[in-house]
């Protein structure tokens, strides 16, 4: 039997339709494998990119919180996502911040970076978390002979210069002329010179590119030192007492009182007339209210400044007056001190507002640059570790620096 040529011509037709189809359909597997692959690498490479981002971002987050601990050591942390979106990537930070209880200087700063966003239903969302340990630097309390972190004023024939009490008495080949002075302020005419004022150092103002327009001098008034600024505030924290108050310390007339060594607390302080306090050692007072100090004043221990601090809890005033000499250091960053009459200080004064009237001579001791207290407002990173994701809960971190 013989096949029709139109048959065979019907089948090979059949077997090349066949054939284009089984070859559209591998063709069509292959570009859906392809794109696939296409897809899922572009994807990849984004949260890659993404990834980088946010770990960029969670760096932004710290130096974010460190700037801020500088000027404010209580800083917490934001309170919202910060955004940080730019025309080549997308982002933000949060960050909080807590108190180490070993070091009450630490502070633990706890950055997470996000990109595109903080919303993790936006393709290729990714996270970076980071663990700071900061600590603020610190810096002598008393650093220079008078410290008001706003205003001082200074008339008459007041001056001052320097010694160290470690190398004996004030005077002979102990002395030096390091008695500056300086403030936090940078208001015109904030320091204010005036009279036979003498400032046997340097005068030093608070963060600003002119710091000559704080300082006006008038009449004989001379500043043998440079007027500069510091690049940031001194952050002073507030007096806190480790000890209750025990009352009021009033002494007047002939009277003298022993002080023996140790920590004291008394609700306000004066002494006036013929009256004098005697502290046998090393004593620290600490007082609420009021401070006066006139007649005979304070015999300090040996002498030595350092033996003897007198702390201003709160803003009430503090007050000197009279002929008598004062050994000591005073840390007043909330109150007004002011100094009158013909008495000498050998040691420090630090206050908010100073005013010196009259003779008075400030002798700065330098042994009580020993003595810490205020806050550089600097910030340096002690430690710090990436919280890896795909670890992180498993005890395992990845270290930093």
């Amino acid at each position: 039997m013989k096949t029709h040529p139109f048959s065979q011509i019907g089948n090979q037709r059949g077997f090349v339709l066949t054939a284009v189809y089984l070859i559209l359909a591998l063709a069509t597997v292959f570009s859906v494998a392809y794109f696939s692959r296409c897809v899922a690498f572009v994807q990849a490479n984004e949260r890659n990119i993404h990834k980088t981002v946010a770990f960029n971002m969670a760096e932004s987050g710290i130096d974010w919180a460190i700037s801020q601990l500088a000027s404010n050591t209580e800083y917490t942390g934001t309170s919202a996502y910060v955004p940080l979106d730019t025309n080549y990537m997308k982002g933000g930070f949060t960050v909080s911040v807590t108190k180490d209880d070993s070091d009450p200087k630490i502070r633990i700063i706890q950055a997470n970076g996000f990109a595109p966003s903080n919303d993790p239903t936006q393709r290729g969302y990714q996270t970076s978390s980071l663990l700071a340990y900061v600590r603020s630097g610190s810096s002598s309390a008393f650093r220079t002979g008078i410290f008001a972190t706003d205003s001082i004023q200074m008339s008459g024939n007041a001056r001052t210069d320097s010694y160290d009490s470690r190398n004996g008495a004030y005077g002979g080949s102990n002395v030096a002329y390091n008695g500056s002075i300086e403030t936090n302020t940078t208001g015109s005419k904030k320091v204010t010179l005036s009279g036979n004022v003498m400032i046997q150092g340097s005068v030093t103002v608070g963060p600003t590119e002119s710091p000559s327009s704080v300082v006006s001098t008038s009449h004989n008034a001379v500043i043998t030192g440079g007027i500069s600024s510091n690049p940031a505030p001194v952050i002073f924290s507030d007096a806190v007492a480790p000890v209750s108050a025990d009352g009021e310390l009033k002494l007047s007339g002939n009277t003298t009182h022993y002080l023996m060594p140790g920590t004291y607390h008394f609700t306000s302080m004066s002494i006036t007339g013929n009256a004098k306090l005697v502290p046998t050692g090393p004593v620290s007072i600490y007082v609420d209210g009021t401070i006066q100090i006139a007649g005979n004043g304070i015999a300090t221990s040996d002498n030595r400044p350092p033996n003897f601090l007198l702390y201003a809890t709160g803003n009430s005033n503090v007050s000197f007056s009279g002929n008598a000499s004062f050994y000591g250091a005073v840390y007043a960053p909330n109150s007004t001190v002011s100094v009158s009459g013909n008495g000498t200080c050998y040691g420090a004064i630090i206050a908010k507002d100073y005013k010196n009237t009259g003779n008075g001579r400030i002798h700065f001791d330098e042994a009580l640059k020993e003595i810490q207290g205020a806050s550089s407002g600097e910030m340096t990173i002690r430690a710090w570790q990436e919280k890896n994701t795909l670890l992180w809960g498993t005890g395992t971190t990845t270290p930093g620096s």
